[in-house]
């Protein structure tokens, strides 16, 4: 992903412009998290339902679960 520390990767991420391939290549990563040994070659043939959208729900979904959510990280307020 180019990114040379964390931060930037996640960042990179919130921008929200993210590429198809990036997006496969999350998906992979996920995949494999998961225990699936799913070449990349085959995550780029698959589809989602609702096309590039579906594709977007799935990558949201992965980085959540990942890195949570802005709400998440932050401390309560006493």
């Amino acid at each position: 992903f180019e990114a040379d520390n964390l931060s930037d990767l996640i960042a990179r991420f919130s921008s929200g412009k993210l590429s198809a391939f990036d997006m496969q290549r999350i998906i992979c990563a996920g995949l494999h998290g998961g225990g699936h040994d799913v070449p990349f070659e085959d995550v780029a043939e698959m589809r989602a339902d609702g096309g590039a959208s579906g594709y977007a729900r799935i990558v949201s979904a992965l980085l959540t679960a990942t890195f949570g959510t802005e709400e998440s990280d932050s401390p309560s307020n006493p």
